[in-house]
């Protein structure tokens, strides 16, 4: 499985690559599990900037699942509002076939272990296998 990263654009800053031009490169290395090139949003986002960002999400997830034949993971995202998280799970599992769990990385570094297990805990009726 590759990890597209739109943790990348947090780290490092701007990332020029389209969401399709990230799935292209996932397909064109072989790789069994494509990411969607997610829209990050730092914890502390607004709730109308986090519902913002897990919209365009989801809307390249579908367009992705158009396109692809093999697995796809979706990242669910929201930022700290639970009920934006569990949206955006509920969303993502219609999609895809896996589930990652996005926009955790500053809660980890910064040791906000509550909130960390808050954002996964929103997600968790979603993940994990499910039949298709």
């Amino acid at each position: 499985m590759t990890d597209s990263g739109a943790f990348q654009q947090h780290a490092y800053g701007s990332v020029e690559i389209t969401p399709e031009q990230s799935l292209g490169f996932q397909e064109a290395i072989g790789s069994d599990i494509a990411t969607v090139l997610d829209v990050f949003t730092e914890p502390e986002a607004p709730w109308d900037t986090a519902a913002e960002g897990l919209e365009l999400t989801l809307e390249r997830a579908r367009h992705a699942r158009a396109g692809r034949r093999g697995l796809l993971a979706v990242p669910v995202q929201g930022g700290a509002h639970a009920d934006l998280r569990a949206r955006s799970a509920t969303a993502a599992s219609e999609i895809g076939d896996v589930l990652a769990v996005g926009g955790v990385v500053p809660l980890l570094e910064q040791y906000r272990l509550v909130e960390l297990v808050q954002a996964v805990a929103a997600a968790r009726p979603y993940l994990g296998p499910r039949p298709r």
